[in-house]
């Protein structure tokens, strides 16, 4: 059975109600490097009951950079739809191998 080599990188992104500034940290050396980012949609609902939190997401992306596969695994469910929604839109360039992401959303009021 083959067996593939994973590499592991942790994301960091910060985002606030007004604005849409958000820092994005990519731990790791084998880590895909992302080219294209999009900012999550504070919902709506969150944001009238000033709802923060941090959303943690693991995504799996391909060797040729293409998002595979994403799981939550901590978070406010209405605030982690919104990730995944933005992390669905997110570009990698290609890697030697398949990785895994984690990624981290922290939503707060600005």
């Amino acid at each position: 059975m083959r067996q593939l080599a994973v590499a592991t990188a942790v994301v960091f992104v910060s985002l606030g109600f007004c604005n849409t500034a958000w820092k994005a940290q990519t731990v790791g050396d084998h880590a895909h490097k992302i080219v294209y980012k999009v900012d999550p949609l504070y919902p709506v609902l969150a944001r009238r009951m000033s709802m923060q939190g941090t959303v943690r997401l693991e995504a799996v992306v391909t060797a040729n950079g293409k998002l595979k596969h994403v799981e939550v695994l901590g978070g406010s469910p209405l605030l982690a739809k919104a990730a995944l929604d933005a992390l669905g839109k997110w570009k990698w360039e290609p890697s030697t191998q398949e990785t895994r992401e984690l990624v981290l959303f922290n939503f707060h009021p600005n």
